[in-house]
């Protein structure tokens, strides 16, 4: 009694264990097309969430799977305390070769009662060359490759930069899908000179329903870089 009593006059409390929760996969894709080389970067995390006995769950196989490449978690710092499976792995990509939809797969989760998710979201790829040639006065045509494909929710936008001599010099940017062509008023170019970069930004975004017991944020960020000649 005398342990309790000071035990609770020391405002010490002992709380329930954390039962059945659900989990959560945050995967990120970043594609660059910057010729003569490409590469795609992922980074991610996954909480699998506690059991029904109040322990983090565990998984026979913790790898995803990105583009059909197998990515096992990353070796991350010791803790003491629960924490998150890491992902982190990077290879080139060839900017001349066509690219369609980008797929994640999800570790199976044992106990979350819902199967693993598989989500597939096309990002805009360049079509024809990276170096392009603009007379005066004219408008820049740029040609992609786009395809929007059915997921429980999707947010896209992108953005357009004029850059000379590592400087912005102008900038465009909307909220939506990519167009298969943009068109490049001169208006945006005359501050190039004889020529500099055009770089293209776009991302798309995919979440599962809050409904969900294994819920995903699967992000894709892709860069595509055209080098520019302006003709007089």
């Amino acid at each position: 009694m005398v342990v309790l009593a000071g035990v609770t006059a020391c405002g010490l409390e002992f709380s329930e264990p954390v039962l059945d929760t659900p989990a959560l996969l945050r995967v990120i894709v970043t594609l660059t097309d910057s010729a003569p080389a490409g590469e795609a970067r992922v980074s991610g995390s996954l909480w699998p969430g506690y059991d029904a006995d109040g322990a983090v769950r565990t998984l026979t196989d913790s790898s995803i799977r990105v583009m059909g490449r197998t990515i096992a978690p990353h070796a991350g710092l010791p803790t003491d305390t629960p924490s998150d499976i890491v992902y982190a792995e990077s290879w080139g990509l060839d900017p001349e070769a066509p690219l369609g939809p980008v797929e994640l797969e999800a570790p199976a989760i044992q106990g979350i009662g819902e199967p693993a998710p598989v989500f597939r979201v096309t990002p805009p790829w360049r079509l024809g060359p990276a170096n392009l040639t603009v007379n005066v006065d004219s408008t820049l045509k740029l040609d992609l490759v786009t395809e929007i494909l059915p997921a429980d929710t999707i947010f896209e936008r992108w953005r357009l930069l004029v850059e000379k001599d590592g400087r912005w010099v102008a900038e465009l940017n909307a909220t939506g899908p990519v167009p298969p062509r943009i068109e490049v008023p001169w208006a945006l170019l005359s501050g190039l000179g004889t020529g500099g970069q055009v770089i293209l930004d776009a991302y798309q975004s995919v979440i599962t329903p809050r409904d969900r017991r294994y819920s995903v944020l699967f992000a894709l960020s892709t860069r595509h870089t055209w080098f520019v000649t302006v003709q007089p």
